[in-house]
């Protein structure tokens, strides 16, 4: 399914999100130490109402998503597949 993560826009925690390209790997560590690999396809802005980024997913997806600043009118969002 969906896994979401979402994070303050700081530059510590999530502030880089904006600037994440299609294509791009991310690596998750578990706290087990488990490591899961992804490459981003989708990398959008949307209205921070819509949740439909965190619903169920028919296959496996991990959502990561931060507020937009200040304003907190949008939400930055990258979803990638697992590889």
């Amino acid at each position: 399914g969906n896994t979401v993560i979402y994070g303050h826009n700081k530059k510590a925690i999530l502030g880089s999100l904006p600037f994440v390209k299609v294509g791009s790997k991310i690596k998750v560590t578990s706290e087990d130490g488990a490591i899961y690999n992804y490459e981003v396809f989708k990398s959008t802005q949307i209205k921070a109402d819509d949740i439909s980024i965190a619903l169920h997913t028919p296959s496996e997806v991990l959502t990561v998503y931060t507020c937009d600043g200040p304003t907190d009118v949008y939400r930055y969002v990258v979803q990638a597949k697992r590889i």
